[in-house]
């Protein structure tokens, strides 16, 4: 945990440096979370709610990633014909 805060906190110091109209033009989730306002408060949200909504997404992302390999690599191993193809295009390019 403490690489993973470190890594995503940097991230948040990092894009709260830039300039404000630079954060409404960028379309990354973290610029557009940094635009927004937390309706309770009506404050910027804070650098752990951020880290929390980032790693969400960090976690949601690599699991799954990690399924849609697994299910790729059955499927082409069930499928001889369509492996042939991925493997051919792949020496061709």
């Amino acid at each position: 945990m403490k690489v993973l805060d470190e890594f995503v906190y940097g991230i948040i110091a990092k894009r709260r440096k830039e300039f404000v109209q630079d954060l409404e033009t960028k379309n990354d989730l973290l610029s557009r979370f940094l635009c927004m306002e937390d309706e309770e408060t009506g404050q910027p949200f804070t650098d752990k709610y951020l880290r929390d909504i980032l790693l969400n997404f960090v976690i949601a992302g690599r699991d799954t990633t990690a399924i849609l390999l697994s299910w790729t690599f059955y499927l082409l191993s069930q499928h001889k014909d369509v492996e042939e193809k991925v493997i051919f295009r792949q020496i061709a390019c």
